[in-house]
């Protein structure tokens, strides 16, 4: 299916589907919902302790979800590729930092993306603009479910990023997984430079951050894009929601010790799950598109976990 196509066929199911549903998006759910449940876990034995810098207490949730907004970075020349227009809103786009430190060279660039669905717009983008060496990885799709023309330099791998190598088995569905170490082993790029690494990883990303940190595997990456999720709040008591929002906060203060700069914060108004936090009128959506970038002085710099 042609580029174009598969836009306009995504754009025309989401209309529908928003006519059927009567506007209500809260019964809406994501592409890869399994995928999102058997990964969702709010468990880690890795607590991410922040060296060399003094650690921040999170007064309340509000605090949390208003720091997520506050950039500490700046780009000149940042650019939006890819992205479905659904429920009047974008989705699928992720942002790139064209700066001169950290632009993808047009030759020998390497992107690592994790986290598909049904929309590969982004990764054509990127195959468009840089003809990179780009590696796509879901465990709950087949690559005959999105490739299209670009599949020949989309080089895809039905596995899951995780904190270990498993395999999970969720209503008779194998799904595998891997750490990011051994797959870059495998592909022949441990210590190569990662010049964009894609998370959208259903709310694993708070299992996988603690890992890459304490093995020095950002250490080479050059932007960092993730879809951040906070979902499992509604799951839990509200007494709980502190010290699973301090543990994130420290995980992503983490990133900026190792020279990491939040560029930009979006929520992502088209995923389904929003969080009323106590205090505040109105619900929260419960998931947000990060960019991190790395300063020019830190590239290379080893991990301090």
């Amino acid at each position: 299916m042609s580029t174009k196509l598969r836009l306009v066929v995504s754009a025309w199911a989401c209309l529908v589907l928003f006519t059927v549903l009567g506007g209500r998006t809260d019964m809406l759910q994501p592409t890869s919902v399994a995928y999102s449940n058997l990964q969702h876990t709010t468990q880690t034995s890795r607590i991410v302790e922040v060296k060399n810098k003094t650690k921040r207490l999170l007064k309340n949730p509000t605090e949390y979800f208003e720091s997520l907004e506050q950039p500490n970075g700046y780009c000149r020349k940042l650019v939006t590729f890819g992205g479905t227009s659904c429920k009047l809103w974008m989705d699928g786009d992720k942002q790139v930092c064209l700066d001169d430190h950290v632009a993808m060279p047009k030759k020998d660039c390497l992107v690592y993306s994790f986290g598909a669905g049904d929309d590969i717009s982004f990764e054509d983008s990127i195959i468009e603009f840089a003809d990179c060496e780009l590696h796509l990885f879901d465990p709950s799709i087949n690559a005959s479910d999105i490739l299209n023309e670009s599949g020949e330099k989309i080089k895809f791998h039905k596995l899951g990023l995780g904190e270990s190598e498993k395999v999970l088995v969720h209503k008779g569905v194998t799904y595998k997984f891997n750490t990011f170490d051994s797959i870059l082993r495998q592909n022949g790029h441990l210590g190569r430079t990662i010049h964009y690494l894609k998370l959208d990883i259903e709310s694993s990303e708070w299992v996988v951050l603690p890992y890459l940190l304490e093995k020095g595997l950002l250490d080479n990456v050059w932007q960092l894009a993730m879809e951040l999720h906070s979902t499992f709040l509604n799951n839990l008591p509200f007494e709980k929601w502190m010290e699973h929002l301090q543990r994130q906060h420290d995980v992503l203060t983490s990133l900026e010790t190792l020279g990491f700069r939040k560029i930009s914060y979006r929520e992502n108004l088209n995923m389904v799950g929003f969080v009323k936090v106590p205090g505040e009128e109105h619900k929260r959506p419960a998931c947000g598109e990060v960019l991190y970038v790395r300063e020019p002085s830190s590239i290379g710099r080893r991990s301090l976990l």
